[in-house]
């Protein structure tokens, strides 16, 4: 299948330190996601492709966030614009719905008794929206393979940003990514479309 990238405008911000103690420049992704224009704040390096061959045009995020893992996992995440999202939406990618309450975790009654899984809610809040994510572990396959693996979705105007990706090795939880990736996804704020045409890194 041929690929038809589109690239995107960074804006480098001040080097911060972390932890590891490696130095990262946060950079202000814009992108243009079909009606879900959004611009995300990477701490961490990653790099990005638009493919808007097929439909819904997709966003991918890579980057290994955790070297010194004991199993290094590299982060690819996967975004998608859903317009217009419905309630069967929200379940599929971010195991939630919307209640008089809020919202509140929704899965197939056989994954909601798989304690194996390990389902576990998120409420995610950014910059005018309130969306959600579920980790979920895989429980099939090669054991030494097996992944956590998280989904969300923030709505947008009758629309929502959704996606996924693995976060950690199950044999090596202490090293996850999932924290750094709500942190980034958090700080996600909507825009215009035609202000972030996405340009190459």
């Amino acid at each position: 299948m041929k690929l038809c990238l589109a690239p995107l405008v960074l804006m480098l911000a001040p080097i911060i330190s972390w932890a590891d103690g490696s130095n990262t420049p946060p950079s202000l992704v814009r992108a243009a996601l079909d009606s879900c224009g959004f611009t995300m704040t990477d701490f961490y390096g990653g790099t990005y492709e638009i493919v808007k061959e097929g439909d819904p045009h997709l966003f991918f995020y890579s980057k290994l966030i955790n070297p010194k893992a004991k199993k290094a996992l590299s982060v690819n995440i996967t975004f998608r614009c859903v317009n217009p999202a419905t309630p069967e939406d929200f379940f599929k990618f971010s195991g939630s719905k919307l209640t008089d309450k809020g919202w509140v975790m929704d899965l197939d009654p056989d994954v909601a008794n798989d304690s194996g899984m390990h389902n576990t809610f998120y409420l995610l809040k950014g910059k005018g929206w309130e969306g959600t994510g579920i980790s979920q572990d895989v429980t099939n396959g090669d054991e030494e393979n097996r992944t956590r693996r998280f989904g969300f979705c923030i709505p947008h105007d009758g629309a929502a940003l959704c996606g996924g990706g693995d976060v950690a090795y199950l044999n090596d939880l202490k090293s996850s990514s999932l924290k750094q990736v709500v942190k980034m996804l958090e700080t996600i704020e909507f825009i215009e479309p035609s202000t972030g045409a996405p340009m190459q890194k």
